[in-house]
Parts: C-alpha cells; structure tokens; sequence
C-alpha cells in the first residue's frame, strides 16, 4: 500500500509519501483548501490508485483536512502518543516537519493493519 503521512501545523502540512516501491517523495503544502486542492493534483500526478493518509491528531489542525481527504481516500488519524512511542523505538532523534511526517507515514505502513480508518 501507498502510504502518505502529514505533519500538521497552523499555517501548513508536511506531506511525505511512501511508494510501494521504496520510492519517497515530499511536498509542504498550506493547511487550507488551496493547499488540498494541490496536495490532489500533486498526487493524481503520481498515478497512484491505492493511497492511504494519516495524521496526528494535533490540536484542532488537523481537522480539516482529515474531513477533506477522508471523502477521496482511506485516511487514519492517530494518537501522537503512538507515533511518539514509535520515533523512540526507532531512535529517532531528528525532530523536523519533514521528518515527522515521513515517521507518521511509516508507522502507517507498519501497523496499517490495526489501524481504524477516520470517519
């Protein structure tokens, strides 16, 4: 499975996807319609058909954009406490946007399985 995982903030999102092919990209985009519409059109440009998005529950962030993308694909909000649990396990110790988002995204990938689809 193709797996995108998004690290939220206010203003923007990180968007890092993980490629069943070992292939990863990344894209920031705004954390507002304008952006979702381009994180769409960024990844129709992909030619990818089976994709999943998750996220942290951050705050009321990432709200929006989980109601947005959950009516297009499968996505999975997750606790941060997991995802935290996860870095450590990992001994990840680079703490960036674009890090986390790629760690967010690979932790779906590992436990997609157990994970309950955002409703």
């Amino acid at each position: 499975m193709n797996v995108i995982g998004f690290d939220i903030s206010k203003d923007t999102i990180d968007v890092t996807l993980l490629r069943n092919s070992g292939q990863v990209d990344y894209i920031k985009i705004a954390n507002a319609c304008e952006g979702f519409e381009k994180l769409n059109d960024w990844i129709r440009s992909k030619r990818i058909r089976k994709i999943s998005i998750s996220m942290e529950a951050t705050g009321i962030y990432y709200e929006e954009a989980a109601d947005y993308f959950s009516a297009i694909y499968q996505v999975f909000v997750i606790n941060p406490l997991k995802i935290k649990e996860y870095s450590k396990s990992q001994f990840s110790h680079t703490k960036t946007d674009k890090a986390d988002s790629r760690l967010i995204a690979e932790y779906t990938k590992r436990h997609l399985d157990k994970l309950t689809p955002f409703k």
